[in-house]
């Protein structure tokens, strides 16, 4: 199964349409999924390609225990190298932008860390540097915490950030998910080292402004820091296709009771 959500930046004066697909819970075991084919093609020839995905996307069970990760990278890679040899030979395109995201986890307890797994997801992604790296949320998967076993390592993730950037790995770094607190200090620690937050991936859209997403965003422009918004239509096909189901089986219900009257009056 895939996803792919239409982004769009937000700074201070204009709402600015960005064609981005954001993709995970991919296989990449096979390239038979000819509409993802189909868009991945049509938004390169376009010069509208700025994909987004993630480490921890996956559909392999080891992704979701976090033993895989890195899948839906490997298939990005593989579906912009067949379109790229594709357009060898027609007009010049645009080079796509390509955005993903580190995992915040137990065991990534340095600045090293996120390095390495900058470094790995650089080369799954089959690039010199990665346009945009993002931390995929805020450091809140602490399992051990309620027995006073672990600390909050979001500083740590910020520190691996700029030296990512440093090092030259990366463009651009961003967060996901971050509220105006966290962002600010985010800001704060990496200005320290000259290196610039460039984004903040949350949850909007015109009738998800609630929990906090527009104060978030108003803060975002604040700081000068672009918002890419996922889920911008509300996960309305997801919506949709819930009622599909539900009046689906409501329907057969319906059906099967109505079945069994006229069974009854007849026999």
């Amino acid at each position: 199964m895939c996803a792919l959500l239409l982004f769009f930046t937000m700074n201070l004066t204009s709402y600015i349409p960005v064609s981005t697909f954001h993709l995970f819970n991919l296989s990449v075991t096979t390239l038979e999924n000819l509409e993802l084919q189909t868009l991945v093609r049509g938004a390169y020839n376009e010069n509208a390609a700025f994909f987004d995905t993630a480490e921890r996307y996956g559909s392999h069970i080891k992704a979701a225990v976090g033993l895989g990760w890195g899948e839906t990278e490997s298939l990005l890679q593989k579906l912009l190298r067949e379109e790229t040899k594709n357009g060898k030979n027609s007009e010049q395109k645009l080079e796509p932008t390509v955005a993903t995201k580190f995992t915040p986890s137990p065991w990534r307890n340095t600045v090293q860390s996120v390095v390495d797994a900058c470094e790995e997801s650089r080369k799954r992604l089959g690039v010199e540097q990665i346009d945009l790296y993002q931390l995929h949320m805020p450091d809140i998967v602490q399992p051990l915490k309620r027995f006073g076993i672990g600390s909050n390592k979001d500083e740590i993730y910020w520190e691996g950030l700029a030296e990512c950037y440093k090092r030259g790995l990366v463009k651009n770094v961003g967060v996901c998910n971050y509220g105006p607190t966290l962002l600010s200090k985010c800001q704060e620690a990496l200005a320290k080292h000259s290196v610039p937050l460039a984004s903040n991936q949350i949850a909007y859209s015109l009738i998800g402004r609630h929990n906090g997403s527009q104060e978030t965003v108003d803060k975002c422009n604040e700081l000068g820091i672009k918002v890419l918004a996922y889920y911008p239509f509300a996960m309305v096909r997801t919506i949709f296709l819930a009622c599909k189901v539900y009046f689906g089986i409501f329907h057969f219900l319906y059906l099967r009771s109505s079945l069994y009257t006229i069974m009854n009056r007849v026999y």
